[in-house]
Protein backbone atom coordinates (compact mmCIF):
# COMPACT_ATOMS: atom_id res chain seq x y z
CA UNK A 1 0.00 0.00 0.00
CA UNK A 2 2.71 2.43 -0.93
CA UNK A 3 2.13 5.51 -3.08
CA UNK A 4 3.34 5.25 -6.66
CA UNK A 5 6.96 6.11 -7.32
CA UNK A 6 7.60 9.55 -8.77
CA UNK A 7 7.89 9.71 -12.55
CA UNK A 8 11.20 9.98 -14.38
CA UNK A 9 11.44 13.49 -15.68
CA UNK A 10 14.18 15.30 -17.51
CA UNK A 11 14.95 18.95 -17.80
CA UNK A 12 12.66 20.90 -20.11
CA UNK A 13 13.84 22.36 -23.41
CA UNK A 14 13.99 25.85 -21.92
CA UNK A 15 16.24 24.61 -19.13
CA UNK A 16 18.46 22.66 -21.55
CA UNK A 17 18.95 25.76 -23.71
CA UNK A 18 20.18 27.61 -20.66
CA UNK A 19 17.56 30.34 -20.54
CA UNK A 20 17.81 31.46 -16.94
CA UNK A 21 15.76 34.67 -17.18
CA UNK A 22 12.41 32.87 -16.95
CA UNK A 23 10.47 33.05 -13.74
CA UNK A 24 9.71 29.79 -11.93
CA UNK A 25 6.03 30.06 -12.90
CA UNK A 26 6.87 30.45 -16.61
CA UNK A 27 9.31 27.53 -16.45
CA UNK A 28 6.58 25.40 -14.83
CA UNK A 29 4.11 26.31 -17.56
CA UNK A 30 6.58 25.61 -20.38
CA UNK A 31 7.62 22.33 -18.75
CA UNK A 32 4.00 21.16 -18.55
CA UNK A 33 3.38 22.22 -22.16
CA UNK A 34 6.38 20.20 -23.33
CA UNK A 35 5.38 17.11 -21.32
CA UNK A 36 1.78 17.10 -22.56
CA UNK A 37 1.90 18.05 -26.26
CA UNK A 38 -1.56 16.72 -27.11
CA UNK A 39 -3.23 18.73 -24.36
CA UNK A 40 -1.22 21.82 -25.42
CA UNK A 41 -2.20 21.38 -29.07
CA UNK A 42 -5.89 20.94 -28.26
CA UNK A 43 -5.81 23.99 -25.99
CA UNK A 44 -4.23 26.08 -28.74
CA UNK A 45 -6.81 24.82 -31.24
CA UNK A 46 -9.62 25.76 -28.84
CA UNK A 47 -8.25 29.27 -28.35
CA UNK A 48 -7.84 29.67 -32.13
CA UNK A 49 -11.45 28.55 -32.69
CA UNK A 50 -12.68 31.02 -30.07
CA UNK A 51 -10.79 33.86 -31.73
CA UNK A 52 -12.23 32.84 -35.11
CA UNK A 53 -15.76 32.93 -33.69
CA UNK A 54 -15.21 36.43 -32.30
CA UNK A 55 -13.73 37.68 -35.58
CA UNK A 56 -16.58 36.20 -37.64
CA UNK A 57 -19.15 37.70 -35.29
CA UNK A 58 -17.64 41.14 -35.81
CA UNK A 59 -17.48 40.55 -39.58
CA UNK A 60 -21.19 39.77 -39.80
CA UNK A 61 -22.06 42.82 -37.69
CA UNK A 62 -19.99 45.03 -40.00
CA UNK A 63 -21.45 43.40 -43.11
CA UNK A 64 -25.02 43.99 -41.93
CA UNK A 65 -24.13 47.60 -41.13
CA UNK A 66 -22.84 48.09 -44.70
CA UNK A 67 -25.96 46.52 -46.22
CA UNK A 68 -28.32 48.64 -44.10
CA UNK A 69 -26.33 51.81 -44.73
CA UNK A 70 -26.17 51.30 -48.49
CA UNK A 71 -29.84 50.37 -48.71
CA UNK A 72 -31.22 53.25 -46.69
CA UNK A 73 -28.62 55.94 -47.49
CA UNK A 74 -28.09 55.30 -51.18
CA UNK A 75 -31.16 53.51 -52.53
CA UNK A 76 -34.25 54.02 -50.38
CA UNK A 77 -33.71 57.56 -49.09
CA UNK A 78 -37.24 58.31 -47.94
CA UNK A 79 -38.40 58.41 -44.33
CA UNK A 80 -41.99 57.33 -45.05
CA UNK A 81 -43.44 55.35 -47.95
CA UNK A 82 -47.17 55.30 -48.68
CA UNK A 83 -48.41 52.27 -50.58
CA UNK A 84 -51.87 52.23 -52.07
CA UNK A 85 -53.86 49.06 -52.71
CA UNK A 86 -55.28 50.40 -55.98
CA UNK A 87 -53.60 52.53 -58.64
CA UNK A 88 -54.28 56.26 -58.25
CA UNK A 89 -53.53 59.32 -60.32
CA UNK A 90 -50.96 61.98 -59.48
CA UNK A 91 -53.45 64.05 -57.45
CA UNK A 92 -52.80 61.74 -54.48
CA UNK A 93 -49.09 62.67 -54.63
CA UNK A 94 -50.03 66.35 -54.68
CA UNK A 95 -52.25 65.87 -51.61
CA UNK A 96 -49.41 64.13 -49.78
CA UNK A 97 -47.03 66.95 -50.74
CA UNK A 98 -49.32 69.47 -49.01
CA UNK A 99 -49.08 67.69 -45.65
CA UNK A 100 -46.98 69.50 -43.04
CA UNK A 101 -43.36 68.35 -42.85
CA UNK A 102 -43.30 66.76 -46.31
CA UNK A 103 -40.22 67.90 -48.22
CA UNK A 104 -40.38 65.71 -51.34
CA UNK A 105 -42.82 63.34 -53.00
CA UNK A 106 -42.16 60.85 -55.79
CA UNK A 107 -44.69 58.59 -57.44
CA UNK A 108 -43.81 55.01 -58.30
CA UNK A 109 -45.81 52.20 -59.84
CA UNK A 110 -45.11 48.53 -59.23
CA UNK A 111 -46.88 46.17 -61.61
CA UNK A 112 -46.81 42.39 -61.17
CA UNK A 113 -45.14 40.56 -64.05
CA UNK A 114 -44.15 37.06 -65.04
CA UNK A 115 -40.73 37.05 -66.68
CA UNK A 116 -40.17 34.14 -69.08
CA UNK A 117 -36.94 33.03 -70.73
CA UNK A 118 -37.16 29.63 -72.38
CA UNK A 119 -38.32 27.14 -69.74
CA UNK A 120 -37.62 29.51 -66.81
CA UNK A 121 -40.37 31.61 -65.27
CA UNK A 122 -40.05 34.19 -62.52
CA UNK A 123 -42.88 36.12 -60.90
CA UNK A 124 -41.84 39.59 -59.86
CA UNK A 125 -42.55 43.28 -60.28
CA UNK A 126 -41.73 45.91 -62.84
CA UNK A 127 -41.20 49.33 -61.30
CA UNK A 128 -41.97 52.54 -63.11
CA UNK A 129 -41.03 55.98 -61.85
CA UNK A 130 -39.27 59.22 -62.58
CA UNK A 131 -36.08 59.03 -64.62
CA UNK A 132 -33.97 60.99 -62.12
CA UNK A 133 -35.48 59.82 -58.85
CA UNK A 134 -33.91 61.11 -55.63
CA UNK A 135 -35.88 59.19 -53.00
CA UNK A 136 -35.90 55.71 -54.60
CA UNK A 137 -32.71 55.50 -56.63
CA UNK A 138 -31.20 52.72 -58.71
CA UNK A 139 -27.71 52.09 -57.35
CA UNK A 140 -24.97 50.07 -59.07
CA UNK A 141 -22.36 47.85 -57.40
CA UNK A 142 -20.02 50.81 -56.92
CA UNK A 143 -22.66 52.75 -54.94
CA UNK A 144 -23.27 55.22 -57.79
CA UNK A 145 -26.71 56.24 -59.01
CA UNK A 146 -27.63 54.67 -62.35
CA UNK A 147 -30.19 56.30 -64.65
CA UNK A 148 -32.62 54.13 -66.63
CA UNK A 149 -32.37 54.42 -70.40
CA UNK A 150 -35.21 54.00 -72.85
CA UNK A 151 -34.32 50.38 -73.58
CA UNK A 152 -34.67 49.31 -69.93
CA UNK A 153 -30.95 49.36 -69.15
CA UNK A 154 -29.21 51.69 -66.73
CA UNK A 155 -26.22 53.90 -67.25
CA UNK A 156 -24.13 55.46 -64.50
CA UNK A 157 -24.61 59.16 -63.91
CA UNK A 158 -21.89 61.43 -65.11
Amino acid sequence: MRPPAPGHYRRALVERLGWRGASPALRLILRNMERRPLRTGLSLAGVAAAVAIVVMGNFFRDAIEVVVDSTFSLGMRSDVSVWLAEPADNSVALELARLPGVLAVESLRDAPATLVNGHRRHRGFIRGGEKRSELMRIVDLDGQQALPQGDGCCSPTA
